[in-house]
């Protein structure tokens, strides 16, 4: 049974993002070193960059990181699969019960085998890290030297990919941290109550320890001595089990967009999932790169703060908002004709995840909710304003918020203006304060703030993420110590009441996906007539690819390309199977 994205659909969606951004290569690229592969990653160089891939402040090399420590697969978006990277076959055994065996053969860089006891120790590890898995996790043991099994104490269908898209890291470097943690469970030790202490302690030893080298299943191994400022070297492991890969050596230049520009430019560069402004791309065009423009089942989402200003409490206020906004003028401010969508179903998950979970009946009773002044102006003239001087107002007072937006955002910093801009035409006087990404984060989660600029959606397959997403995690429902946006989880729409932490819940409970689809009908039916959040645009990626610089390259209807590609990269796929090769020089 297809859960995710109908094959039929695949061809013309790929069509549609991908063909159109396809440039025809220019010949004659910058002589480099035809064994590699350049990519660019904003890394952290050492010391605080370093080798313990568990800490989230390492070298943090992304999407690359599967070329060092693959998963045990990688989803296929357009093909509702995982394709098998560590992994020979998995799959459910019941309902409490999901097997991963794992492909013979497989090596460390330092030649030993790679085990079943490999993924043992990464989820021991996995529990002093709080790994999202063990929501659902009860056990992780050896059935053979090459058989895993997960025993279940919630299941869920969401396991899978939390299981399979886990990094798979060496016993041969965590194993004597992970020993001490399996003692700690087997004896039954309470971490939160009188053994909290020793369970602390070894939480510390996992977040302080710094390996003196990385030990690498995947085609290419890193040495810190290959680590510089400005950039780092990957080199081909002997040892490894994807023998198919073309390339030698992976060299990632440092920084963010800024930074990697002119070697963008220069044709230094070969791939990156950096967004760049439209100028940069037509200039890459020119340049001869093919810009790929991917989906990333995401976007930025208007966000509103209940508390801090009553009147987007009224459904109404709220409603005339979206009509006000025109979004495909954000769209097009913010990522230019190509390369964003404007929401259309704004039930608060892809558009082109829609039809995969919604009944087609219900999708038809869907608003749209599309540009239309004269509505928007009826919906606040019904929730009791009139306008005065051009500005709407009620009590004698004029409809006035702030707008924060991350200044370091590139693309929702004129997203945002651009709101501020139609708000205030439309009569709702809305001035933009810019703060960089964390004190924005904070800002947000302290309630300090009338509207903002986040992210809706979530590059996940399941609707689940994405609802969790905009009601949950990012702050849009109340968390413990946090103010957020102060929405209610649960709220009455058309006489029936929601209980949205619940039916979120409910949408990934089970290994039955009726049960969820009903769950996540549900909650788009809510959310499209509640509008918590207003979904703007969907981006779609602008990443250029120098297609020149490879033997051969995939046609624009390969499937993999609508592959969310900051989550299951496709380049880094093709690297490791071999499908990217180096030209023929």
């Amino acid at each position: 049974m297809k859960r995710f994205f109908k094959p039929l659909s695949v061809v013309l969606v790929v069509v549609a993002l991908v063909l159109a951004g396809f440039a025809t290569p220019n010949q004659g690229a910058q002589a480099l070193d035809a064994d590699t592969f350049y990519g660019g990653w904003p890394y952290s160089v050492p010391p605080k960059g370093h080798l313990n891939t568990f800490v989230p402040d390492g070298l943090a090399l992304g999407i690359y990181q599967d070329l060092l420590e693959p998963s045990m697969a990688m989803f296929v978006w357009a093909e509702d699969s995982y394709r098998g990277l560590l992994a020979e076959s998995w799959g459910f055994e019941g309902n409490d019960t999901y097997v991963v065996r794992l492909k013979s053969g497989a090596r460390w860089s330092d030649g030993s085998p790679v085990t079943a006891r490999d993924v043992v120790v990464t989820y021991a590890i996995g529990r002093l890290r709080n790994f999202a898995d063990y929501t659902y996790i009860d056990t992780v043991s050896q059935r053979d030297e090459l058989t895993v099994e997960f025993k279940l104490k919630n299941p869920s269908t969401l396991v899978e990919r939390l299981i399979l898209r886990t990094r798979i890291r060496a016993a041969g470097t965590y194993g004597a941290i992970a020993e001490k943690v399996e003692a700690f469970v087997a004896a039954g030790k309470d971490r939160a109550g009188a053994d909290k202490a020793e369970w602390d302690a070894l939480v510390a030893e996992i977040n302080d320890y710094r390996p003196e080298k990385m030990l690498s299943s995947g085609p290419y191994t890193l040495d810190l001595a290959d680590v510089t400022d400005s950039q780092l070297t990957l080199r081909r492991n002997e040892f490894s089990v994807f023998k198919d890969a073309k390339f030698d050596k992976v060299v990632l230049y440092n920084g963010e967009t800024e930074a990697v520009t002119p070697l963008f430019l220069a044709k230094e560069i070969y791939y990156g999932t950096y967004f760049f402004p439209q100028s940069t791309e037509r200039a890459l065009i020119e340049a001869g790169f093919t810009i790929l423009r991917s989906p990333t089942y995401s976007g930025p989402g208007l966000f509103f703060n209940y508390e801090r200003v009553p009147a987007f409490q009224d459904v109404r206020v709220r409603h005339a908002i979206a009509y006000a906004i025109n979004r495909a003028e954000v769209g097009a401010v913010s990522y230019g004709d190509l390369s964003g969508n404007p929401a259309k179903y704004m039930v608060g998950i892809s558009d082109s995840a829609v039809p995969n979970w919604i009944p087609q009946d219900v999708i038809a009773t869907l608003n749209t909710y599309d540009h239309d002044l004269e509505m928007a102006a009826k919906l606040m003239e019904e929730a009791g304003y009139t306008k005065s001087g051009g500005v709407w107002t009620k009590d004698g007072k004029p409809f006035e918020v702030e707008l924060l937006v991350p200044s370091d955002f590139t693309d929702w910093v004129p997203a945002g203006e651009n709101v501020a801009e139609q708000l205030t035409n439309f009569g709702i006087r809305t001035s933009v304060r810019g703060t960089p990404r964390p004190q924005q984060v904070a800002d947000v989660k302290a309630g300090n703030f009338d509207m903002s600029i986040l992210l809706w959606g979530f590059p996940n397959p399941h609707p689940f993420y994405a609802y969790r997403n905009m009601y949950i995690t990012n702050t849009v429902g109340k968390l413990p110590d946090e103010k957020g946006a102060s929405i209610p989880l649960v709220q009455t729409v058309d006489g029936e009441e929601y209980d949205f932490a619940a039916l979120i819940a409910a949408s990934g409970s089970g290994i039955d996906f009726g049960p969820q689809r009903e769950a996540v009908t549900k909650l788009a039916i809510s959310f499209n007539k509640l509008l918590p959040v207003v979904p703007l645009v969907e981006r779609l990626g602008n990443t250029p690819f120098l297609t020149e610089a490879f033997e051969s390259v995939p046609p624009p209807d390969d499937p993999l390309y609508i592959n969310a590609f900051g989550q299951d990269s496709y380049i880094v796929l093709w690297l490791m199977d071999g499908t990217l090769a180096p030209k023929k020089r």
